[in-house]
């Protein structure tokens, strides 16, 4: 299964729903599961069947939830008919930032937003976190990258001119808070740093870390959902 495959799961459901409600079913879907992001057309199919069909019936009226049910069943039904051996077929999953990617940002009042994908590093124990959101946002709208201490957090905030930076408190690593906020500050302008899990113990450190340090961040709790720190990385996106 390839990536227009995925791009298409995700349309039938933007066809439907908002894009951050698209985004947040698959995330949550995909969290529900336990298990890595499927990587052929049988192990999607079996997630589209399974987990997400629960989390679409769980927040969605049943005939949206029905329609979408027919979409995706029209989707792997064209996909199986087009090549009977793409369940053999791996998903690439790039998490990788291209150095030489142009900066095309536009400087607003408020916040930069760019028409290429949006760069975001993470800083997280769970390297399954920055997966998810690159397949569930997909990869023309972001590009992700997971560090796990200071140093790393620090290098790549130089060298990829971040605009998001996600601190996952919910599954923190063990890096120094104190460096943290340090690396914090090499950020470009305009960029956002947002505190996954803050109402966690890790994220509740790091939330007051950065305080201390005069470091502005965006505290989002996990009872809250996954939809507001999605909504803030697709706001960096460009409409134009």
């Amino acid at each position: 299964m390839g990536r227009a495959e995925l791009i298409m799961v995700r349309e039938a459901l933007e066809g439907v729903v908002s894009p951050t409600m698209a985004t947040t079913l698959l995330f949550e879907a995909l969290e529900a599961s336990g298990r890595p992001p499927p990587r052929t057309i049988e192990q999607m199919r079996a997630f589209a069947s399974g987990p997400l069909d629960h989390a679409v019936r769980q927040r969605l009226r049943d005939e949206d939830a029905s329609q979408i049910r027919d979409q995706v069943d029209a989707l792997f039904a064209r996909a199986l008919a087009r090549s009977p051996r793409t369940a053999s077929v791996e998903v690439e999953l790039d998490v990788e930032l291209d150095d030489e990617e142009q900066t095309d940002g536009t400087e607003t009042a408020q916040m930069t937003t760019v028409a290429r994908p949006v760069p975001v590093v993470v800083l997280t124990a769970r390297e399954e976190f920055a997966d998810r959101l690159v397949l569930c946002l997909g990869h023309d709208r972001v590009k992700t990258i997971a560090v796990v201490d200071d140093a790393a957090l620090s290098k790549a905030v130089f060298a990829y001119d971040a605009l998001v930076v996600v601190l996952d408190g919910a599954s923190p690593t063990s890096a120094d808070a104190a460096a943290v906020a340090a690396a914090l500050r090499r950020l470009p302008n305009g960029a956002t740093t947002i505190v996954w899990g803050s109402e966690a113990a890790g994220g509740a450190t790091l939330t007051k870390a950065l305080d201390r340090a005069g470091a502005a961040c965006v505290p989002l709790g996990r009872s809250d959902g996954i939809e507001p720190l999605l909504d803030l990385i697709l706001s960096r996106r460009s409409t134009e």
